[in-house]
């Protein structure tokens, strides 16, 4: 999964880590054990864009895009927080504009 997160926060939790994450990142979640959790930001709204691919995509796109990273490249890790840069940014907005 890659979540996009537009406002509030999210928790996830996996057996080695865990980590509460901002609108200012999005997530590459590997499939398996994480628990997620959802908070709402302070006027109360909670947004995100889930995006469902299976691991090689995942794989393929780290290694298409040279995505260099100890912790991308474990089999152990289950998630990855990636601070969004305007590329991301913008490829979000186009997803709003699309709903």
């Amino acid at each position: 999964v890659i979540n996009f997160l537009i406002e509030g926060t999210k928790g996830i939790i996996s057996p080695e880590k865990k980590e509460i994450i901002d609108q200012d990142h999005m997530i590459l979640i590997r499939s398996g054990n994480c628990l997620m959790t959802e908070t709402t930001s302070s006027n109360g709204n909670y947004s995100s864009y889930l995006l469902f691919f299976n691991d090689n995509a995942i794989n393929d796109f780290k290694n298409r895009f040279d995505v260099a990273s100890s912790s991308l490249k474990s089999k152990s890790t289950s998630f990855l927080s990636i601070k969004k840069d305007d590329f991301i940014t913008n490829f979000i907005a186009s997803l709003e504009f699309s709903f």
